[in-house]
C-alpha cells in the first residue's frame, strides 16, 4: 500500500478528470511556454524532450503559431476561422507577429 501523502496527491490530481468541467479549466503551463522552454534548451534534446517537442509540433497551436511567424495575419484569418480578438488571446501569437514584423 502507497503512503497516505502519496494517495492524496494521487487523488487530488486525478478530480479534474473525473469533474464533467474539467475540460474549462486554465491549463497551468500553456503550450507556448512548454515550446519557447524546449527550444531556450541549448543541448540536445532528451528523448522525452524530443517526444514532448513532437506532440506540440502535431497540434493546432503549433501550425497557427508557424503560420502567423512566416505568413502574417491575413492567411491565418484565411485558413482559420478565428476572430481577431479570440487570436491575440493565444499564448505565443504576439511574439509570432513580432517575429513576422522583423523578418
Amino acid at each position: 500500500m502507497l503512503p497516505s501523502n502519496t494517495l492524496r496527491l494521487i487523488s487530488e490530481y486525478s478530480k479534474p478528470v473525473t469533474r464533467p468541467d474539467w475540460r474549462n479549466a486554465k491549463p497551468i503551463v500553456t503550450t507556448y511556454q512548454l515550446y519557447k522552454n524546449i527550444q531556450e534548451t541549448q543541448t540536445k534534446l532528451s528523448p522525452l524532450m524530443y517526444r514532448l517537442f513532437m506532440n506540440i509540433y502535431q497540434t493546432w497551436w503549433f501550425g497557427l503559431f508557424v503560420c502567423i511567424r512566416f505568413h502574417g495575419l491575413k492567411i491565418v484569418f484565411e485558413r482559420y476561422e478565428i476572430t481577431h480578438e479570440n487570436l491575440m488571446k493565444i499564448d505565443g501569437v504576439q511574439d509570432a507577429l513580432d517575429f513576422y514584423k522583423n523578418n
